[in-house]
């Protein structure tokens, strides 16, 4: 593998790296002075905020309004009970 190929996969393991290890930092922090649900709620919207400019960002059209809403009921309710299983224990 030459040089110039090798450089944009280990710029992506950094960046994956770097971005999946403050994930954990974060949630310790945050879950010290916020109460678990709030703290998961803050992060999924947050990261729903930046999917939805990088996808609108390059170009894609937002899907109907009828299943997006299902899709994120649906999501909420199994994100926050995960999440408040997972905090619990």
């Amino acid at each position: 593998m030459s040089t110039r190929q090798l450089l944009p996969l280990i710029g992506a393991l950094f960046a994956l790296y770097i971005i999946w290890g403050s994930t954990y930092f974060a949630i310790a922090v945050g879950v010290a002075s916020w109460p678990p649900l709030m703290m998961a709620g803050i992060r999924f919207l947050a990261a729903g905020v930046l999917l939805l400019g990088w996808l609108l960002a390059t170009g894609h059209k937002l899907p109907a309004r009828r299943p997006l809403l299902n899709a994120g009921a649906d999501r909420r309710v199994a994100a926050c009970g995960w999440q408040r299983l997972r905090d619990a224990g």
